[in-house]
């Protein structure tokens, strides 16, 4: 634990960025992805082709772009993209 406390500050000194980033992967996952996830796993007898079913598999994709574009933000401009 002491050695990932001073490990980590000393390759990315930007702790503050570093919080906000994994803060909004873990809210992005677990507040978002995860959800539809577990609505199309419950889906499972449903046929792929059906409308409801393609709504929530685009949402679902939707919603992981914006998760993997607001890390991009937040990676490349230095925090703030969450």
């Amino acid at each position: 634990m002491t050695f990932l406390s001073v490990f980590v500050p000393c390759v990315y000194p930007d702790i503050v960025g570093l919080l906000g980033l994994l803060g909004g992967i873990t809210v992005g996952t677990t507040g978002y992805t995860l959800p539809f996830l577990l609505k199309v796993k419950s889906m499972r007898g449903i046929k792929w082709h059906t409308p409801k079913k393609l709504f929530f598999l685009a949402m679902l994709f939707c919603v992981i772009y914006l998760c993997m574009g607001s890390v991009y933000v937040s990676v490349t401009k230095g925090g703030g993209g969450h």
